[in-house]
């Protein structure tokens, strides 16, 4: 009996020996697995990283591209209006000489006529008074 404890024992013995390496066993694996994970990730992580700063950078050149030719557009269409107003300004400037030179005339051929009433109505009026006399 003591000879079937003892088997007994000793085959209980290896059997939680090959349970205990068993065990040890699937935890090394689940470690293993879980550092091979975690590596995943982080490699994951790195190009995700990666990949949304080179979609960052891209969209913000194609942004500045944008607003930059926007800006050009913005120049060249003030640049034409300065022009414009140049040009009407000159035009403007020329009509308004030409009706000041115009408004001089009149002004000068009005007084030349006043003057020249004036003198009829002196001379009717020295002729008046001849008669009168």
């Amino acid at each position: 009996m003591t000879e079937n404890m003892n088997r007994a024992s000793q085959t209980t013995a290896e059997a939680m020996g090959d349970a205990t390496r068993a065990t040890a066993e699937a935890g090394r694996r689940t470690l293993e697995s879980a550092r091979a994970a975690a590596e995943i990730t982080r490699n994951y992580a790195a190009e995700s990283t990666d990949a949304s700063r080179k979609l960052f950078d891209a969209w913000a050149a194609g942004t500045e591209a944008s607003v930059r030719a926007i800006f050009d557009a913005q120049n060249a269409t003030l640049a034409a209006t300065l022009s414009l107003v140049d040009t009407a300004n000159i035009s403007n400037r020329s009509l308004v000489q030409q009706w000041s030179s115009a408004a001089h005339q009149a002004q000068q051929a009005a007084l030349e006529a006043w003057q020249a009433n004036v003198r009829a109505a002196e001379q009717l009026s020295n002729t008046g008074e001849s008669t009168v006399k």
